[in-house]
């Protein structure tokens, strides 16, 4: 899930409640006069998120994702110069929206009683999606049980959801699965984001 621009700092992804439609963030880009400089369409088939830039000033944006894994959307701000500039934005910008808390996110996961399996993989990768920049111990507890579940759809939502995360925390975890998880779709995802975070420099950092 990644920009069409990547300035150097970024916040967190910002998980939009229902309701909160592009057509909402698109009057209030219109009002706040920002300027959309890039657009993306989904393609659900390729697991491509839609995304729409807007600029706030030259080296300051605001993007829009509609995640269709996830069936969710979030916003996140990013800025060439510091985080400063973000923490501004990210202030204006809740003023403005509702957007989910950690609460409500590290909730979701732990009330899978009466949640179907599909329910479950949602609020796992939901829960990956909105997780903090910093590895954050709480999110790492929720995530990693999902792994443990014996439902194979749902360890292969955590996996998915720890790919959001980026953390090298989990290097281990993934190893272990891309070993001997006995599902075989869940041990080849596992691999394939230890691929990932390779790719991105990201050492272990248990």
């Amino acid at each position: 899930m990644t920009d069409l621009h990547e300035p150097e700092f970024r916040s967190r992804r910002l998980i939009l409640h229902e309701g909160y439609s592009e057509a909402v963030i698109r009057r209030l880009a219109e009002v706040s006069g920002w300027n959309q400089i890039a657009e993306r369409p989904m393609d659900v088939r390729r697991n491509i998120s839609r995304c729409v830039i807007w600029a706030i000033i030259p080296g300051l944006t605001v993007s829009y994702y509609d995640e269709p894994l996830a069936e969710a959307s979030c916003l996140i701000v990013r800025s060439a110069r510091d985080q400063a500039e973000i923490r501004e934005i990210e202030g204006l910008l809740n003023q403005a929206i509702d957007f989910m808390s950690d609460e409500e996110l590290l909730a979701l996961p732990s009330t899978s009683t009466g949640l179907s399996s599909e329910e479950q993989a949602l609020a796992l990768l939901r829960l990956g999606l909105g997780a903090p920049l910093s590895f954050d111990r709480q999110y790492f507890d929720q995530l990693a049980s999902g792994t443990n579940d014996p439902d194979p759809d749902i360890r292969f939502a955590a996996v998915r959801g720890i790919t959001y995360t980026e953390w090298p925390q989990f290097r281990p975890l993934l190893s272990r699965l891309a070993d001997n998880d006995p599902e075989r779709s869940v041990a080849k995802l596992a691999r394939q984001v230890l691929l990932i975070f390779d790719e991105l420099g990201l050492e272990d950092g248990s």
